[in-house]
């Protein structure tokens, strides 16, 4: 049987741009394998050593001729054991080169499953053993280098994302690119950020209602999802030239920005230094100190020093399905994420489970080069949730101690709330500042109509 060679079709966060040739092996013993650095070499022991190197995939398979038909792939980043004797020669020959991942620099996270027919050994004896021959090391650049096998049909059918949107990327700076998810729609250009750890696909159920009146795309910041990541000069304005070169892309002009948390940061970044450049700017929950310190209001440790009680974590049927884990926050927030994002957040098992939560490499920085912004010289909208809920599980909860927990910290968390938003008035008389009772931090989707509606009244005001 001539060896198959599958090209990527699948989920691009299971595993973006990792070839190999798989045929028909049988796979036993399952052992893991280290996260690599893209320039790292991997080594097998059979009875000589193989090797795996990074290299370009135009010079991937120099022993097999033409094509075959493309293969969805899930990933095996463990070592293999086979059984009795291979035609080594064969193998060193026809072992792929595992090509740089398309950003550079994006950890990919990998699913493991045992399959039949890898490589096309049959009959294969000895243990194959791994060691890591490290060349280069270079933080934040990781690559998974592991072995590719077909799904068969007994696996859970491929999930399909089914919000209408088109996903590109956007180069943003040296192998880091972006991903901007666009929903299309008619009228003024309106792109979406993010608040830290989460993705443009947050917004897949809130960005659609949004299209009847402006083109929306949404941006997943660098060291996120599917974004690509370089620690090299990450701070509060490297971000907000990151959202000016996805703007320039396309050449949207004089769009409005619409950011949730921490994107309030990059949002004031960019219209303290180019305030012509955007028509306004939407802050959901994203007003804090990161975006407006003007010395009189609450600093950002204060906020960080207040601690509140936490949910229950999800059971291990709320992990059966991303489904299921949807209802897991439904129950416990009051509102549930879209099914899209807790994609980007989660692996996903062989079984369909819901796997370990991804560790985005963003996570670490995200705070690092902050700057204080003591003024937001564009059109702002700025929406807080005061005083915040934190939940239908504390509402719902019985036990005394966590009510008592949660009654302290809303009281801490609402004066500082509130200290901020007067600061905020205070300080730039232009903002319009809303305060919304009982919304959770996630504004957008506790309290989707609410935020609608002040969004339709501040934008229809916007030249």
């Amino acid at each position: 049987m001539a060896p198959h060679v599958p090209q990527y079709s699948g989920n691009p966060q299971h595993c973006q741009s990792v070839w190999s040739i798989c045929s028909e092996a049988k796979v036993s013993r399952l052992r893991p394998l280290k996260y690599l650095n893209q320039r790292q070499t991997i080594k097998f022991h059979f009875k000589r050593k193989l090797a795996l190197e990074s290299g370009d995939r135009r010079s991937a398979f120099p022993m097999v001729a033409g094509g075959a038909p493309s293969t969805l792939l899930r990933i095996v980043p463990h070592p293999l054991r086979f059984s009795k004797g291979a035609d080594f020669d064969f193998v060193s020959q026809v072992l792929p080169r595992i090509p740089k991942h398309p950003n550079d620099q994006t950890f990919v996270p990998c699913i493991w499953r045992a399959a039949q027919n890898i490589l096309g050994l049959d009959n294969v004896n000895g243990s194959m053993d791994t060691f890591i021959s490290r060349i280069s090391q270079r933080a934040g650049s990781m690559l998974l280098v592991l072995f590719a096998v077909p799904l068969y049909s007994q696996q859970p059918t491929a999930w399909k994302d089914p919000t209408p949107h088109i996903t590109r990327f956007v180069t943003v700076d040296k192998n880091v690119r972006l991903e901007v998810l666009d929903w299309g729609g008619s009228g003024r250009p309106l792109a979406l950020l993010a608040g830290g750890g989460d993705t443009a696909h947050v917004f897949d159920d809130f960005a659609p209602k949004l299209t009847a009146r402006f083109h929306v795309y949404g941006i997943t910041r660098r060291g996120y999802g599917e974004s690509g990541f370089s620690p090299e000069g990450f701070g509060a304005d490297r971000l907000g030239d990151d959202v000016l070169a996805v703007l320039d892309s396309p050449k949207l002009r004089r769009p409005v920005l619409v950011g949730h948390s921490i994107a309030g940061e990059e949002f004031s970044s960019v219209a303290s230094r180019y305030p012509g450049r955007v028509a306004g700017l939407v802050y959901l929950e994203a007003g804090y100190p990161y975006a407006f310190d003007n010395g009189k209001g609450p600093t950002m440790k204060e906020f960080q020093d207040i601690s509140g009680p936490q949910p229950p974590p999800p059971s291990e049927s709320d992990l059966a399905s991303f489904a299921a884990l949807q209802q897991y926050y439904l129950r416990n927030l009051g509102f549930t994420y879209p099914e899209g994002e807790l994609r980007q957040l989660f692996t996903t098992t062989s079984e369909g489970r819901v796997g370990e939560e991804r560790d985005f490499p963003g996570n670490a920085m995200i705070l690092e080069g902050r700057k204080k912004y003591a003024n937001i010289p564009v059109p702002a909208l700025v929406i807080f949730g005061v005083p915040h809920s934190l939940g239908k599980w504390v509402d719902d909860s019985t036990d005394p101690k966590v009510r008592e927990a949660a009654k302290a910290y809303s009281a801490a968390l609402t004066a500082l709330t509130e200290s901020q938003a007067k600061a905020l008035e205070n300080g730039v008389p232009t903002a319009r500042v809303v305060r919304l009772r009982g919304a959770h931090h996630y504004i957008y989707l506790s309290n989707e109509a609410d935020v609608l509606a002040e969004m339709w009244s501040f934008l229809s005001g916007l030249r």
